[in-house]
């Protein structure tokens, strides 16, 4: 995954219930809570220079990421845009890497 066609929390209210995005930014917020299923979900919060971007990860995608999610906390997410309620908004994770915040 690459940082090319990143966009900042500030954009993604523009975008549409299903579509695919990738965010990046720091890490401010981790917490996991069980499923009725017993099934772990995580919820990151990242933030960015426009503000921040609320995060689910289903135990799939933390199968393949486990090491980057909890370990790092600059991170690349890849996912969908997920609205419920008119106000609200989350992104469902489908990649998650670590961000380099090398310049460059």
């Amino acid at each position: 995954m690459s940082k090319q066609g990143v966009i900042k929390s500030s954009q993604l209210e523009q975008r549409r219930d299903g579509e695919k995005v990738i965010v990046a930014g720091l890490k401010v917020v981790l917490y996991t809570l069980p499923t009725r299923s017993g099934r772990r979900v995580v919820f990151i919060t990242l933030e960015d220079e426009d503000g921040l971007v609320d995060i689910t990860v289903f135990p799939d995608v933390q199968q393949k990421c486990a090491m980057t999610l909890f370990g790092r906390n600059a991170l690349l997410v890849e996912g969908r845009v997920q609205r419920m309620y008119p106000r609200s908004l989350t992104l469902v994770a489908s990649k998650v890497a670590p961000l380099s915040l090398a310049a460059g």
